[in-house]
């Protein structure tokens, strides 16, 4: 041992015996064992409640760490490959429920259990799921060929929508009868409506007269 003004340097002189440093810095750690015994008055004995305690096995869930059955989780670092039963969804698992239990739609080696479509998933042509384009489904312009997500269903017999043209001649329409209400509603249009026009060829027996073809004089 060294003694200096500010500090004290300890060699390895001063231990009784020679400390052993571990082989690796990471040692394996044995996992305790906290699942619930087989015959425990815990299992089966909790309430569901959604997206707390989901994924659990038996009638209800159990008042333990783990589920009765379920797989003991990897402590300490990890590496390699996913861990089913982790509550972690990996790279190679499609579900990852805490547990290998099967048959709750997530199996033991963490794959869905369901068929494809059955759970309204993105299986084209199955059930309410997204459509890849399949005949028979529409988006949302009413195409009878979709392709971006639309369950909705369209009848083999439907007709298709109205021609362009329809719809402009009831715009056309609709604008002219606009016109012709201002017009009527106008100062002058009382005169303009009964001034004649060069097309009748009215006679002019008298000056500033036109009986047969309006009713007022002509300005």
């Amino acid at each position: 041992m060294t003694t200096e003004a500010h500090a004290v340097e300890v060699d390895l002189s001063i231990f009784a015996t020679t400390p052993t440093f571990p082989a690796s810095l990471f040692p394996p750690v044995e996992a305790p064992d906290l699942r619930l015994a087989d015959g425990s008055a815990a299992v089966d004995t909790g309430v569901p409640i959604p997206n707390v305690d989901d994924g659990f096995a038996g009638a209800a869930p159990d008042l333990g760490a783990y589920e009765a059955g379920s797989a003991l989780p990897t402590y300490g670092p990890r590496m390699g490959g996913p861990v089913c039963g982790d509550g972690v969804v990996e790279v190679g698992e499609s579900c990852d429920d805490g547990n290998t239990t099967p048959g709750d739609g997530c199996n033991a080696t963490c794959q869905l259990e369901e068929p494809p479509g059955a759970d309204g998933g993105i299986e084209p042509g199955i059930d309410a799921g997204v459509h890849l384009g399949e005949p028979g489904y529409a988006d949302g312009g009413m195409t009878p060929t979709g392709g971006d997500g639309c369950g909705c269903r369209v009848p083999a017999t439907s007709r298709p929508e109205a021609p362009a043209a329809i719809a402009l001649a009831l715009l056309a329409l609709v604008i002219r009868r606009r016109r012709a209400a201002r017009g009527s509603t106008s100062p002058d249009s009382s005169r303009s409506r009964h001034r004649p026009t060069a097309s009748r060829a009215c006679s002019r027996p008298k000056p500033g007269a036109c009986p047969r073809c309006g009713d007022r004089p002509r300005g």
